[in-house]
C-alpha cells in the first residue's frame, strides 16, 4: 500500500488494529510538513518569505507507526506535497548523496526491522544513468534490497531496470507498477497494459524480482462518480487485481488506501464543503451526504445526520465493530461530535479500507 505522510494517513493508521497493521508492508512516500514561519526572502520575489515546510516530525511519526516493521521508502514526486526541503533530497550530484544520507539516518535509527529504499531520479539530472548508477551501489551497500517505482504510462523504465541489474550486487530487487487513478471503464486497458509490462519486466529483471501493482479508483470529487445524496461505485484496484490474477501474473496487490493521488489540499472551499461518510467494502465503496441548510455552518450536526443514514444502510458493515473507523460513524450517529473536517472523515475511510482489503486477502476475520 503506498502511504502519504499526510495527516489523514498518518491518523487513519495510527487507529488500525495491530492484526491489521501487521499484515501490511507500506510504501511510505515522504511528503512536506507543516509550514512554518520564515525571515529568509525569496531572492526573486524579495517581499515574499520563502516557506519552510521541515519534514522531520513526518519521519518520527513514521517511526514511532511502523516500529518493527518492514517499509519501502520513497520521495513523492507530487509538486502540491512538495518542498524545498524534499526537492533538496532530489539533487543528483554525488549518486543522489542527499538521499543516501537520509536513509542512512533512518536505517541508524533502528526504527523498521526491514528497510527498502526507492531509486529516485530527478528529470533536471543531466547525467541520470551515471548518477542513478552510483546510486544504486551506494544504496546496495547499506540494504539488502531496493526498490524502483514506475509509472505504467513510462516505458523507460526498461532501460532503468537494466542498469539497477547491473549495479545490484545481488541484493533484491521490488518493482512498483504504478497505475495511479483507474477508472471503471478502463480496466480492460489497464489489465492489457499491465499484463504487458509484468511480463516484460519479467524478462529483464532479476529472478527473484517482486513486482507489486498499485491503483486505486476513488476519486479526487466523488460527484464525477456518483448521485449527489448517496451511491455506490466498485473499486477498480480490486478488480484489476483479480483481473491480473486470471492472467496467472505473479504480482503483490497494492493501493492508495482509498484515496486519491492527486490531491485537493490545495483547494480552498470558500463556501465550505457538503459533509460526506463514506464506507468501504471488500470490492466497493458506498457513501451519503447532505448539505447544510443555507445559512448555517453546523456541520456536527449535519454529520450526524449522514451517519444515521449510513449505519441504517443494509450494506453497512456489521462484523467490524472494532475498527475505528466503524466505532466513529457509530459514535456520531449516536450524537457524538468525533470530528467534522474532512480530513477526519477520509481518515475514517481510510480506515475501514485498510481492514476490508487485509480481510480479503488473509484469513483475518474468517
Amino acid at each position: 500500500m503506498i502511504v502519504k505522510t499526510a495527516d489523514a494517513e498518518m491518523k487513519a493508521l495510527e487507529n488500525t488494529r495491530a492484526e491489521v497493521m501487521e499484515k501490511l508492508t507500506p510504501v511510505v512516500e515522504l511528503t512536506r510538513g507543516r509550514k512554518l514561519p520564515s525571515k529568509e526572502k525569496d531572492p526573486v520575489k524579495k517581499k515574499k518569505e520563502i516557506p519552510r515546510y521541515p519534514y522531520d516530525k513526518r519521519l518520527d511519526r513514521v517511526c514511532e507507526l511502523f516500529k518493527g516493521k518492514p517499509v519501502v521508502f520513497d520521495l513523492t514526486s507530487d509538486e502540491t506535497l512538495s518542498s524545498i526541503e524534499i526537492e533538496d533530497l532530489y539533487t543528483p550530484e554525488g549518486g543522489y548523496k542527499k538521499w543516501i544520507e537520509l536513509l542512512t539516518k533512518l536505517k541508524d535509527r533502528g526504527c523498521f526491522s526491514e528497510l527498502t529504499p526507492c531509486v529516485i531520479l530527478s528529470a533536471k539530472d543531466e547525467d541520470l544513468y551515471e548518477n542513478m548508477a552510483e546510486e544504486v551501489e551506494q544504496l546496495t551497500t547499506l540494504f539488502d534490497s531496493v526498490a524502483y517505482r514506475n509509472d505504467i504510462f513510462d516505458d523507460n523504465c526498461y532501460d532503468d531496470i537494466e542498469i539497477i541489474k547491473s549495479h545490484l550486487n545481488g541484493k533484491r530487487l521490488v518493482v512498483i507498477v504504478d497505475c495511479s487513478y483507474v477508472v471503471q471503464a478502463s480496466i480492460s486497458n489497464y489489465t492489457e497494459k499491465v499484463k504487458a509490462r509484468v511480463n516484460n519486466l519479467r524478462e529483464i529483471a532479476p529472478e527473484g524480482t517482486v513486482i507489486a501493482v498499485s491503483s486505486t479508483s476513488f476519486p479526487r470529487n466523488i460527484g464525477d462518480l456518483g448521485d449527489d445524496f448517496s451511491d455506490t461505485f466498485k473499486l477498480s484496484e480490486v478488480e484489476l487485481s483479480r483481473r491480473l490474477e486470471q492472467e496467472r501474473l505473479e504480482v503483490v496487490y497494492s493501493d492508495y488506501g482509498s484515496i486519491n493521488p492527486i490531491r485537493n489540499d490545495t483547494v480552498v472551499m470558500a463556501h465550505g464543503w457538503i459533509p460526506r461518510i463514506d464506507v468501504p467494502l471488500k470490492d466497493s465503496v458506498f457513501y451519503y451526504r447532505e448539505r447544510r441548510p443555507s445559512g448555517t455552518r453546523d456541520y456536527p450536526l449535519q454529520y450526524t445526520k449522514v451517519a444515521k443514514y449510513v449505519i441504517a444502510d443494509k450494506n453497512f458493515p456489521t462484523d467490524m465493530n472494532e475498527n475505528w473507523g466503524i466505532k466513529q460513524i457509530r459514535n456520531c450517529a449516536g450524537g457524538g461530535k468525533p470530528g467534522s473536517a474532512p480530513s477526519f472523515w477520509i481518515a475514517v475511510r481510510m480506515c475501514i479500507h485498510v481492514e476490508q482489503q487485509v480481510r480479503r486477502l488473509t484469513a483475518l476475520g474468517r
